[in-house]
């Protein structure tokens, strides 16, 4: 590496294997009364019981990790900065296995009213949703190796990476063992003698979300170009959070290794799609259940040792990801209507204020070996953040001829930030030196829209259509990456990380173009098709987050008597998602294609055929180049039948 200071290269690759189970039962209610012809009243209820237990299973060559692989490298090649090939000898790999046991309970009650007098009418709405859930337990398993092998991602993208080893170990249970630490000593004595390894931790996450939500508009019916006026209010009230407990499992000494858990090899459809090579087609994976049983029960305890208590406070890593939100947004607003013949439309102003709280835990007691463990070390924190916005708009629509419309319409506009993204939840890694956490003092999107387009009916169920937008956005929310010194565990000492949070990134805009054409053929066949064009940019230079400079909908369909089909194809070009260790990340452009056929045996029956990702459409992300893969999935074909019974 000497001889390549700068070259850039993966700090680990690993192909995982994910399963869950998912069972979810849903039960809905709803009552509709009528008192009067004017009045009418309706509540619905709705309930669902959700289970999603999963494991996941990574092995990695952890190429990357400085102490254990780095200063192995016998051998390099690196081609326009990038270590494209990589080859080591006796360098650490890593079988990381998570076990987690997931559910979710929600109930949402809705009361509406809506009564229509001669001139004036009113709708008011009132509901109330509570949902429980998350991580009701996860155990996290590390096994590790040491051998010789070579990363390859020389291929990228169309081979984004390969890991070969000198000696199979990915087919062999025996070569992944628990981190026993290392030293001479006696089990049955204490720890004398005894360095702990780490083999993975046990914990709890579960989240809590509930809203309440009420809204009232009246409408006014009037005489004249202005032929309504309508006001209103809304107030939502949200409250969310998340509480973590766990506890870190120190292993002394070899205590087994992934052969004791029932091990197996892949399905034969595993990395399907994927350019690889048997080792990592074929490799093994254990019974996540059996591994969560172990850890569960203690069994990798020495006789002097005593299972460790799962905690919020016993470990900084988990009482930082102890977090509560609250959220409380009014909203009033009034519109008028218009219409005078060819012209029509409406315009009004909108005013909304939002007060929110992010709470977290702070460390109030710094110690040589990091922050205390029990709750007097720590201090529950609130930031609070209020801001106003007033946002007016204004809708217009012209008939230029009895078949081509005219439509314009500007409206100021606030997207608020995720609750994720507001909560002060905090993450490190100590060996890397990196980690992520939230940012209570978020602002929200603010944009200026404006949009026209115009409108050709050139026949019945026919439509060609263009419309041209500009957008000036403020404020908008960007990973980014900047050093913060936190303390290191693992080498007990106060340590420069790089630190990934959202912050608002300044300004944008935003221009495009927008073609739509629908047509109805003959004998029932059809064509729905639409294109957009982009061109969004930050005042800095930087490209706008999640933004395709091209995106392409093309649909066909046939709908005759009871048949109908339809083809949906998607296609959008490359977008940049955000920066992360200094890198610009994005995403490759990526397609679609799904399609669905209906038969309608009667007015009470009907079945439908349904297949969505039918290409099975690869998602490939990387970092700065697509010669630096960061992350390429695959989430394979579905098929779907569906019996309805309308009664």
């Amino acid at each position: 590496m000497a001889a390549n200071p700068d070259a850039i290269g993966l700090n680990a690759l690993a192909a995982s294997y994910f399963e869950q189970q998912r069972d979810r039962d849903s039960y809905m209610a709803a009552l509709q009364w009528r008192p009067t012809p004017n009045l009418e009243i309706n509540f619905d209820w709705l309930r669902i019981d959700a289970s999603y237990d999963n494991t996941n299973q990574s092995m990695f060559a952890f190429q990357g990790n400085t102490w254990n692989a780095l200063d192995r490298l016998t051998d390099i090649t690196v081609e326009d900065g990038i270590i494209t090939r990589a080859t080591f000898d006796n360098a650490l790999s890593v079988l990381d296995v998570q076990y987690r046991e997931a559910a979710m309970t929600s109930d949402s009650y809705r009361l509406n009213l809506e009564w229509t007098g001669d001139r004036w009418d009113v709708s008011a709405v009132a509901g109330y949703t509570t949902a429980d859930g998350g991580t009701q337990r996860q155990l996290f398993g590390e096994f590790l190796n040491w051998s010789n092998y070579t990363v390859d991602i020389s291929g990228a993208p169309g081979r984004p990476g390969v890991v070969t080893y000198e000696d199979n170990i990915m087919d062999d249970p025996t070569a992944f063992a628990f981190d026993g630490g290392w030293g001479a000593g006696d089990p049955t004595q204490g720890p004398t003698g005894w360095n702990s390894g780490w083999g993975g931790n046990i914990v709890a996450k579960p989240t809590t979300d509930e809203e309440q939500y009420a809204q009232i508009d009246l409408g006014y019916e009037l005489m004249g170009a202005i032929n309504r006026i309508q006001f209103g209010y809304k107030y939502r009230d949200h409250e969310t959070d998340q509480r973590m407990s766990g506890v870190s499992i120190p292993i002394y000494g070899y205590v087994g290794d992934t052969s004791m858990f029932n091990p197996r090899q892949v399905p034969s459809n595993y990395l399907e799609g994927f350019d690889v090579n048997d080792q990592m087609r074929t490799r093994f994976v254990i019974d996540g259940a059996a591994l969560a049983d172990y850890l569960a029960s203690g069994g990798y305890l020495q006789p002097w040792q005593t299972a460790p208590e799962v905690t919020v406070f016993g470990n900084a890593e988990f009482t930082s990801q102890n977090w509560n939100i609250q959220e409380a947004a009014h909203a009033a607003y009034v519109q008028a209507d218009f219409d005078t013949g060819r012209m029509r439309g409406n315009f009004g102003l909108r005013y909304v204020r939002t007060e929110s709280e992010s709470g977290g835990y702070t460390c109030i007691n710094q110690t040589a070996s990091g922050c205390g463990t029990t709750e007097a070390d720590w201090e529950w924190v609130v930031a609070t953040k209020e801001y106003d916005n007033w946002l007016p708009s204004v809708n217009v629509a012209i008939d230029l001829a009895d078949d081509l419309i005219l439509r314009l319409s500007a409206a100021q506009v606030i997207a608020r930030p995720n609750f994720a993204d507001m909560s002060n939840y905090f993450w490190l890694s100590d060996q890397i030196l990196t980690g992520g956490g939230g940012n209570p003092d978020l602002n929200p999107y603010e944009s200026l829209n404006l949009h026209a387009s115009l409108e050709w009916y050139f026949q019945p169920e026919a439509i060609l259509g263009a419309e041209f937008f500009y957008k000036d956005i403020d404020n908008y929310i960007l990973q980014q990456t900047s050093p913060e010194d936190h303390f290191n565990q693992a080498q007990q000492a106060v340590t420069t990380y790089q630190i990934s949070r959202p912050a608002n990134a300044g300004s944008a805009q935003v221009r495009g173009v927008a073609l739509a054409y629908q047509q109805t053929f003959a004998y029932g066949f059809g064509l729905l098709a639409n294109y957009t064009y982009v061109d969004a940019e930050a005042d800095n230079g930087d490209p706008l987050p999640y933004n395709s400079n091209h995106q392409l909908n093309i649909s066909p369909f046939y709908e005759n008597g009871p048949f109908s089909a339809r083809l949906g194809y998607s296609w959008r070009s490359e977008y940049f998602t955000g920066v992360d260790r200094a890198n610009n990340m994005y995403v490759d452009d990526h397609e679609n294609l799904d399609a669905t056929v209906s038969w309608a045996f009667s007015d009470q029956v009907s079945m439908t055929f349904a297949g969505q990702n039918l290409l099975d459409s690869e998602y490939y992300n990387y970092a700065d180049t697509v010669a630096l893969p960061r992350g390429v999935y695959r989430t394979g074909r579905k098929l779907m039948a569906t019996l309805a019974v309308n009664f």
